[in-house]
C-alpha cells in the first residue's frame, strides 16, 4: 500500500511539474506575437546623372566612376516611390562638404512619385569647377524636413564610394514616361528612419 501511495504521489508530482512547465513555456504562437516584426524599407529613390552630348543635340547618362574634365556640365534626374525632400551636397577629396541644395534661405527639393524630377530645372545644367581629384556627390532623401547641420553630421561619416544596384528595375510610371533604369542609375531603399543617402562618385580631371 505504501508503494502505491509513493507511486501515486510521484505521478501527481510529475503531472504538477508538467503542468507548471506547460504554463511557463509559451506556445509558438505566443512567441511569434511577442517578437516584433523586422522593419522593412518604405520605398526607394533613384538617381540619374546626365550631361549634354558633345554634338549639342540631346544628352547622355554618366556612369558612376566616370572621368569628368573641369567644366563638364551635368544635371540630376530623380525617381521616388513616395514623397520626399531632397538635399544635394558635394565632397571633393580631402575637402569639406559643400551644399548645392539648399543654399541659404532655400528650401529642399520636394519630389512626388509618379513623375521624374530634375535639378536644376530642365534645360539648365550644373558645371564642375577647376578643382580636380576624386569627388562624391551626395543626395539625401528624407520623409520630413531636416536641417543642413543635422544631415552634414551624417554625410561626414559616409565613405566616398559608389552605391550602385546592378539589377535592372522595371519602370514604374506610364508608357509615355518610363522610369529610371540602367547600370548607370544609383538606386537605394528608403529605410524605416526616413533618411536615405545616395552616393555618386567620379574622377574630376
Amino acid at each position: 500500500m505504501q508503494l502505491c501511495h509513493v507511486a501515486f504521489f510521484s505521478s501527481l508530482a510529475f503531472l504538477n511539474y508538467a503542468e507548471a512547465q506547460t504554463k511557463a513555456s509559451p506556445s509558438a504562437s505566443e512567441v511569434a506575437r511577442s517578437v516584433a516584426p523586422a522593419q522593412k524599407a518604405t520605398g526607394f529613390i533613384a538617381l540619374e546623372v546626365k550631361r549634354p552630348k558633345d554634338s549639342g543635340n540631346g544628352w547622355e547618362p554618366i556612369n558612376p566612376g566616370s572621368i569628368l574634365p573641369s567644366g563638364t556640365k551635368f544635371s540630376l534626374t530623380f525617381e521616388v516611390s513616395a514623397p520626399v525632400f531632397l538635399y544635394i551636397a558635394q565632397r571633393p577629396n580631402a575637402a569639406p562638404l559643400s551644399w548645392i541644395l539648399p543654399q541659404a534661405q532655400q528650401e529642399p527639393l520636394s519630389v512626388d512619385p509618379g513623375r521624374l524630377a530634375h535639378f536644376p530645372a530642365a534645360g539648365t545644367w550644373l558645371s564642375l569647377d577647376k578643382r580636380t581629384g576624386p569627388e562624391t556627390l551626395f543626395v539625401v532623401a528624407t520623409t520630413k524636413k531636416r536641417t543642413r547641420d543635422e544631415l552634414a553630421a551624417l554625410l561626414e561619416q559616409q565613405p566616398a564610394e559608389v552605391a550602385v544596384d546592378p539589377r535592372e528595375p522595371p519602370p514604374l510610371v506610364t508608357e509615355r514616361r518610363r522610369g529610371l533604369k540602367g547600370r548607370h542609375v544609383v538606386r537605394v531603399s528608403m529605410p524605416p528612419d526616413g533618411i536615405a543617402i545616395l552616393r555618386f562618385g567620379y574622377q574630376h580631371r
